[in-house]
């Protein structure tokens, strides 16, 4: 596996969880009422624009994150997961048993998503975050292996297996998350952004890692007849 296909993969899950926890943050009791206060200190011409506010958020929010990916490294993506746990929070909020969002604005939580949607994108974000991790590592180990001399072949192949057995937990997480979402589907389909929001996107983008994973799988059994097995001691 290329390190240009680790980034692309990268890339992916960073964009996916951010993509879900913004779409989150938009749907939130506490969201919602910061955007009610910005319309009234504007005055109603804003109102038919605001659908357009929530879509540049997302926006802006997945530009964010592709710039930490592009840094790529363990700090970066520490401050992506910072961000979107940010994001996160005010649908923590909506479920809290203590009424903190009746403490912050004396108003009664209304959530806009089930708290099944809520946990799976909390797992979503939690499964994410480790899978940056270990890939930052295997980039590492990458340019271990080649400072060491090791055949790029033979490097690739360590990769590919690191990514395979990664991507095992991660598929997984998407796939509970997509089960658990699914109850939303129909509240989502009612709201201005749900071409924007459907929770297809999770299983369209576990989809898309799987068949990364089954080509890396193939890719390799071709090399694996060529190509040395990696010396003892880069192993």
């Amino acid at each position: 596996m290329k390190e240009s296909l680790l980034r692309t993969l990268e890339a992916l899950v960073a964009l996916t969880a951010t993509y879900m926890a913004a779409v989150t943050m938009v749907q939130t009791t506490l969201y919602n009422k910061l955007l009610d206060k910005v319309s009234n200190y504007f005055g109603s011409p804003l109102d038919p624009y605001l659908p357009y506010i929530n879509i540049g958020i997302i926006i802006a929010v997945l530009f964010l994150a592709f710039t930490f990916w592009r840094k790529g490294d363990e700090i970066w993506f520490g401050r992506l997961f910072s961000m979107n746990m940010l994001m996160f929070f005010p649908a923590v909020l909506d479920f809290s048993t203590f009424n903190w969002i009746g403490l912050i604005f004396n108003l009664t939580p209304i959530p806009g998503l089930s708290w099944l949607w809520v946990f799976g994108v909390g797992l979503l974000l939690q499964v994410t975050y480790l899978s940056l991790r270990y890939t930052v590592r295997f980039r590492y180990t990458r340019d271990e292996l080649e400072g060491r001399g090791a055949n790029m072949d033979d490097i690739d192949v360590v990769t590919r297996g690191q990514v395979g057995y990664l991507m095992l937990p991660w598929s997984r997480a998407n796939a509970n998350a997509h089960c658990l979402a699914s109850p939303s589907r129909h509240s989502l389909s009612q709201s201005s952004i749900s071409h924007f929001t459907s929770p297809k996107l999770i299983s369209s983008c576990g989809f898309a890692s799987s068949g990364l994973r089954r080509s890396f799988e193939v890719d390799g059994s071709e090399q694996q007849s060529s190509a040395r097995s990696v010396p003892t001691s880069f192993a």
